[in-house]
């Protein structure tokens, strides 16, 4: 994997990380949302965990310990 394509990876993440953090604050006005912030919720960990899988099979970081 080339440093750019991390560079993104990292920037991405960042990006899911910061909104599903903010998922609460559209739940407290729900007459502005476009979709059910479950569903959302859903998507942006999905892709979260993705970001992180492919991270951990680059190496860049570790498995926690079971």
């Amino acid at each position: 994997m080339e440093k750019r394509e991390i560079k993104m990876l990292a920037e991405l993440s960042r990006y899911v990380s910061k909104q599903y953090n903010e998922l609460q604050e559209w739940e407290a006005n729900p007459g502005t949302a476009q979709m059910r912030t479950v569903d959302c919720a859903m998507m942006l960990k999905s892709i979260g965990v993705s970001i992180d899988d492919i991270f951990k099979e680059a190496g860049l970081i570790a498995e926690p310990d079971a």
